[in-house]
């Protein structure tokens, strides 16, 4: 089949580096000559002014010819390149049609449809006694993952872990401080009007109860994940003074990997004004505080001692391995920290520490072995002295541990409302 379409024709165009290498040896040649000859052009005119000016003509001239080299190649140059596309054409009459040598377009053609068979319905049996005798997996079922308080072995709980030492018993700051009446124990009391007195600071959310098909509002066992901070530093970095404290908490039910959804933990602690220098941290996802350290200073001249720096490490929730922290610096670092930096060895302040321990839930296999399964534990709950100048000390109240799989064992009717969120 022949085609009716004319091919192209192609103009050909000189190269140009050889336009630039001739006239580049023309624009030499000719400022040559007329070096060469200026002496006898002088003495045919025979004219000072003649002699004056000719060298700004000769620089004139091969001016010129260097631009024409110039003007001439890049013309070459450029005419050889394909330019942008342009604007679609118009488009030309329809042709008349041509006879088709592979399928035929015009043709009627007549489309048939077949019957379908009758469907016919067919009687089946369902054995119940295979769904009477099944049974229910419990282990398998997917249940959410839920926090508890770790209990100590003196409490006496489901919750009681072995070889654990309750937060309260290390009391960050200037726990003698002989700050009354000028200071306040923030201990929840914030949320009395909703029936939480005397519970300590912590995670207030509201739970929806599936039996009850309505939301209760209870007290969280849910961890701190970071914190909200103004304070005071010098230049040194050797002095300073943690101002005001608020706490943070992933609201994400459960808790997600890639993603937090911040919360505020009560009201904000010291000074509400926002004085000096404002910061804040968060751990990152899946992840929530295990650790404070602290510095703080002792009462001097009728002013009670604050607490001059903080500083927190995170791990997962759920493996228990220590986390790294984006700072402000958009650095990832082992820990953070807020004015002084807390470390043992400091000579101006008093060092503090708090860590929560892991849960752990021993019993005894079919060998008559003991075994025991680990949940790292992380500080949930916390009471504070504070004042309008900072903050003066803290007691961290409960560590508390993710159960993935919180199935109640039998007997076990009562739900535990401080206990799980």
């Amino acid at each position: 089949m022949e085609s009716n379409t004319r091919d192209t024709e192609v103009q050909k165009y000189f190269d140009w580096k050889i336009v630039l290498v001739v006239f580049s040896t023309l624009t030499l040649m000719g400022l040559i000559f007329l070096i060469k000859l200026r002496n006898y052009f002088s003495s045919m005119v025979n004219s000072e002014l003649f002699d004056k000016y000719y060298n700004v003509f000769v620089a004139i001239l091969f001016l010129n010819m260097s631009l024409s080299t110039y003007t001439i190649t890049l013309y070459y140059y450029r005419i050889q390149k394909p330019g942008m596309k342009g604007q679609p054409g118009k488009y030309g009459d329809l042709g008349d049609p041509g006879k088709s040598v592979s399928c035929d377009l015009f043709t009627p053609k007549t489309r048939r449809f077949r019957l379908q068979k009758e469907v016919k319905a067919e009687k089946y049996e369902v054995n119940n006694e295979i769904i009477r005798n099944a049974t229910l997996d419990l282990d398998r079922r997917r249940i959410d993952p839920k926090w508890f308080n770790i209990r100590t072995m003196d409490e006496d709980s489901r919750h009681s872990s072995e070889n654990y030492e309750s937060p309260q018993n290390n009391i960050l700051g200037n726990k003698f401080s002989n700050c009354r009446p000028n200071c306040r124990i923030q201990n929840g009391n914030e949320n009395a009007d909703r029936g939480f007195v005397n519970q300590g600071i912590g995670v207030i959310e509201d739970v929806y109860n599936k039996r009850q098909d309505k939301l209760n509002t209870l007290y969280s066992t849910k961890p701190f994940n970071g914190a909200i901070f103004n304070y005071d530093i010098n230049h040194l970095k050797t002095r300073g003074k943690i101002n005001s404290l608020q706490f943070t908490y992933d609201k994400n039910q459960p808790m997600r990997k890639k993603k937090i959804k911040i919360g505020m933990v009560g009201s904000q602690l010291g000074n509400t004004a926002n004085k000096g220098k404002g910061d804040e941290f968060t751990c990152p996802p899946h992840s929530s505080i295990y650790k404070i350290e602290t510095l703080h200073d002792l009462d001097k001249d009728n002013k009670s001692g604050k607490i001059v720096g903080m500083k927190f490490h995170c791990k997962d929730i759920a493996s228990g391995k220590h986390v790294k922290i984006l700072n402000g610096e958009n650095n990832f670092v082992d820990s953070v920290f807020f004015g002084v930096e807390p470390e043992a060895n400091n000579k101006l302040y008093k060092y503090g520490k708090v860590e929560c321990g892991n849960y752990q839930r021993c019993a005894r296999g079919a060998d008559g072995q003991k075994k025991c399964k680990g949940r790292p534990g992380f500080l949930s709950n916390v009471t504070a002295i504070d004042d309008d100048d900072g903050i003066i000390a803290l007691r961290f109240n409960r560590c508390s541990y993710l159960e993935p799989n919180p199935i109640k064992q039998p007997g076990e009717e009562e739900m535990e409302n401080d206990e799980t969120s």
